[in-house]
């Protein structure tokens, strides 16, 4: 077979896969569920605001106009047409407010019950805080947001849905959140909770000096997080590839046959493999990191809780 149409081979593969990523796109976005994407297209309505109010967004997909006109009134704007022809938008637009004549009614309305929240909330054992986020009485700015968080020693790390609850998520300034996708870190009560115990000090004296790690030392467990996260983002950076590329050989072998294709398949798959190859090297270095502390802190665990 000649090579360029083995290369037109590879080339459809590769365009195999671009058209399983948009349609596995699409699909993902349709199995979202909704509360994620109006948080989305309260994000796109308020980051595209001008400074004389003015809005305008699309509609995402998996909403209807009517619910991001929802959206667009909780936050104040009213509605003032449509715009484009191709993509059509919708327009919005609300009173703008200058920094010296903030009504008194809602300065800090919802600054005061996220300060509140923030100063008795503890991190979990992954280094994540949950605020529920009913405690922000008013709207507030992203910047607000931040800077209220940052004046107690957080920042914001995302949203999380738990029932009907919307919880607001912080890490401290100083420490590492472990990502709530991927391999687990560690599952149990945050130290702050340990502490408590009246046998907690006894028992983790009795630990360090069985494995010579301390399971309620906050230092100690922050440097597992951050060895648990690093080594994991090194893992990922590795099978990414290795699955675009195993999925392309794939294709290129159902697509053609012949003693070329082969030999371009085996390549591939040698290439696979040393990608595979770092991210299974990663993972089991990932393991190995944890594990010391892994293993302190569920005997400190097993100890006062069983």
């Amino acid at each position: 077979m000649p090579v360029y149409v083995v290369v037109m081979y590879v080339l459809l593969g590769l365009a195999g896969l671009v058209m399983i990523a948009v349609v596995g796109s699409a699909v993902a976005e349709w199995m979202k569920p909704k509360h994620k994407r109006l948080a989305e297209a309260r994000r796109r309505l308020l980051g595209t605001e001008t400074p004389t109010g003015t809005t305008s967004t699309t509609v995402p997909l998996g909403l209807s106009e009517d619910d991001v006109k929802s959206i667009a009134e909780s936050e104040r704007f009213q509605w003032v047409g449509y715009s484009g022809r191709n993509d059509r938008r919708l327009n919005f637009r609300r009173a703008v407010v200058a920094a010296d004549e903030t009504p008194i009614d809602d300065a800090g309305a919802g600054e005061a019950g996220l300060l509140a929240a923030l100063r008795v909330v503890q991190p979990d054992i992954n280094g994540v805080a949950r605020v529920d986020a009913d405690v922000i009485a008013e709207r507030m700015t992203q910047d607000e947001y931040r800077t209220a968080a940052a004046s107690e020693g957080w920042v914001p790390a995302g949203r999380e849905q738990q029932g009907d609850t919307t919880y607001l998520l912080f890490r401290r300034f100083d420490s590492t959140a472990v990502p709530r996708t991927g391999p687990e870190f560690l599952n149990g009560p945050p130290l702050a909770e340990l502490r408590k115990h009246p046998r907690a000090k006894e028992v983790a004296a009795a630990v360090l000096a069985e494995t010579g790690v301390d399971p309620l030392s906050a230092r100690e467990l922050e440097a597992a997080r951050a060895a648990h996260v690093r080594l994991r983002a090194r893992a990922l950076r590795w099978t990414a590839p290795a699955v675009l590329l195993g999925f392309a050989a794939l294709i290129t072998v159902l697509l053609a046959f012949g003693t070329v294709t082969v030999l371009v398949a085996a390549a591939v798959a040698i290439v696979v493999t040393g990608c595979a190859i770092p991210a299974v090297r990663a993972n089991r270095a990932r393991i190995r990191a944890i594990a010391p502390y892994r293993h302190a802190y569920e005997r400190l665990v097993s100890e006062l809780l069983s």
